[in-house]
């Protein structure tokens, strides 16, 4: 048992991964974390930046998408998009043997939408059907607008 197994099992907690990448999800790596009890993964713009920036893996797909002359921010959801897939399918068995407790892979939505409530529902709605995944986590911003109080659910008794 590993030391990551050891803290879910005894303490109840669950490691996750603060750093989704292409190269870990193709290479193998992710799917070895899981194994050792990484739980969860996690993306944001700034991880995201840094795997582009950081490694050819998305050079390829970003030729492609820029021939078809996508903005960036559809490019960007693009290659998002590949990156959660992989993950989602990496830690799903997880997620269905935890009966939904951990393997979820979240991602942020934009910073830009934290100050626009009826644009963040929107764009977690949308994520949710373009990713039919039940193990996708779409962080909302904790803003005042982004969770106004008509929006939350009533306290759990």
């Amino acid at each position: 048992m590993t030391r990551l197994q050891r803290l879910h099992d005894l303490h109840g907690q669950s490691p996750w991964l603060d750093n989704l990448t292409r190269g870990d999800v193709t290479g193998g790596r992710l799917r070895r974390l899981a194994s050792q009890g990484i739980r969860g993964v996690t993306s944001n713009p700034t991880i995201i930046h840094k795997a582009i920036s950081g490694s050819a893996d998305y050079d390829g797909q970003l030729a492609v998408l820029a021939a078809q002359g996508l903005d960036a921010e559809a490019s960007y959801w693009s290659l998002v998009g590949d990156d959660l897939d992989g993950a989602l399918a990496v830690l799903r068995p997880l997620y269905d043997h935890s009966g939904g407790g951990d393997g979820f892979v979240s991602v942020e939505l934009a910073p830009a939408l934290a100050h626009r409530t009826e644009a963040s529902v929107a764009a977690a709605r949308a994520l949710h059907r373009r990713i039919a995944a039940p193990n996708l986590l779409v962080k909302i911003p904790a803003t005042a607008e982004a969770c106004p109080p008509s929006a939350m659910p009533p306290p759990r008794a």
